[in-house]
């Protein structure tokens, strides 16, 4: 039995004035719920005062007194504010006794969860004073809510195995839908000979809202079949075409099933710009241009927009991810154009003759829809050195790092007499 004191002026209740008293001068009834609480196996969290709700005496005019008669009291309105969020509201009995009885379906806490027990062994609030919860209040609880929501906490070891099985993976309407909440339904069947206990199915996926979210089952009987629902929420950026949805399970005693994984389709959302990007360089053959060595190009991208909404595009340029240049943003209209000019450095480590390919990605900022481009070239010509830039100390340090590299067999004689060439003619 646990006990609680409260303020007498937490809970004052204004009854109605009979004709005997004047209406300047109400007569009020004063309840003190000095008194006990006990919570049960039902759930039900029972107030019992000390006194019964009992009439006051006021002065009336010419100093007489006046009494409420009969002794009919109003009873206050008394609210329980639980750990999880609920409001409780009281329900008198009789003149001594409030109950509070929440509805234990709706208190949003996951049975099953590590931390529950923790939440449900906070204080309640009631008025200005509270009760709090014993460890075997907190456990009933627990319980309740399993019970009220078909996800049983009890676990039984022993006896046969139970052998769990996902009977269907079912996404409403074929495809998640950014900018939107989709239903994701999981169904569970249980066709070992023994039951499972204390089921839960944690899902993973690229798709932060749909990664890391916990399906608990409770107890699947044998033969019996349990069906979970769970919201996706995509933002409308979303362009991902599809995820891998991977299933991990959790049972009591351990018998648990392989992961279960299947792709699930994501529907291109309505409203988002659709981009094609065509990019060449500037003064440069379209097909296969001959490139320089550490020569500066501008790379010229038209990218249109085919979709219902404007985008805002950047440009990204690279030949390997640790060069990337982007470009200033610019807003496409709907079914409008853009040209962007792009400087960019051809690295001067690149070896002659070889075939290098520049990326470039359109890509809008708000919706992250994106568009590739992709040129081949062909290194023409090396660029170690700006002319006339070139000291002597400079020439025979770098000439003697390519004979190092003609005698290791890195360079062939026709390309370090290239090489010695374009040196030569860089010396001041």
């Amino acid at each position: 039995m646990t006990f609680l004191r409260c303020s007498v002026l937490a809970l004052l209740a204004a009854c109605v004035a009979t004709p005997t008293a004047p209406p300047d001068h109400p007569v009020v009834n004063v309840i003190g719920i000095s008194g006990s609480l006990a919570f049960d196996r039902a759930g039900v969290l029972t107030l019992t005062l000390d006194e019964p709700c009992v009439p006051t005496v006021h002065e009336g005019p010419y100093r007489r007194p006046v009494i409420d008669q009969p002794t009919d009291c109003s009873r206050p309105r008394v609210l329980a504010r639980t750990p999880w969020g609920a409001v409780v509201p009281g329900e008198w009995r009789d003149d001594k006794t409030l109950t509070f009885s929440p509805d234990w379906a709706k208190t949003g806490l996951d049975p099953l969860d590590e931390h529950v027990l923790q939440i449900l062994s906070q204080p309640w609030t009631l008025g200005d004073e509270s009760w709090l919860p014993r460890n075997r209040d907190a456990v009933r609880m627990s319980e309740l809510i399993g019970d009220a929501t078909d996800t049983q906490v009890g676990l039984v070891s022993g006896g046969p195995p139970p052998h769990l099985e996902v009977t269907a993976i079912d996404v409403a309407g074929g495809a998640l839908e950014p900018g939107g909440a989709t239903t994701l339904t999981i169904r569970v069947a249980n066709k070992g000979e023994g039951d499972a206990y204390r089921v839960r199915v944690t899902t993973r996926s690229s798709i932060a809202s749909l990664h890391d979210q916990v399906l608990s089952f409770g107890r699947i009987a044998v033969g019996a079949e349990k069906t979970r629902t769970l919201s996706v929420h995509l933002p409308l950026t979303e362009n991902a075409p599809d995820t891998m949805l991977v299933l991990s399970f959790v049972e009591g005693n351990g018998f648990v099933p392989h992961d279960v994984s299947r792709r699930v389709q994501i529907r291109p959302a309505v409203d988002a710009p659709e981009l094609t990007s065509r990019c060449a360089v500037v003064d440069h053959d379209e097909h296969e241009p001959a490139l320089d060595a550490g020569e500066h190009i501008d790379l010229r991208c038209t990218v249109e927009n085919g979709g219902p909404s404007a985008a805002m595009v950047v440009i990204d340029v690279w030949i390997d991810k640790d060069g990337v240049v982007r470009s200033s943003a610019k807003e496409i209209a709907s079914h409008g154009k853009m040209v962007f000019d792009v400087p960019f450095e051809i690295p001067r480590g690149l070896a002659l003759d070889s075939t290098l390919v520049i990326f470039a990605q359109a890509s809008d900022l708000r919706f992250h829809r994106t568009a590739m481009s992709m040129i081949q070239g062909v290194v023409h010509k090396p660029k170690l050195c700006t002319p006339g830039q070139l000291s002597r100390a400079q020439y025979d340090a770098k000439i003697a790092e390519l004979r190092r590299a003609l005698e290791a067999g890195d360079l062939s004689q026709d390309e370090f007499d290239r090489y010695d060439a374009e040196l030569v003619g860089c010396l001041k």
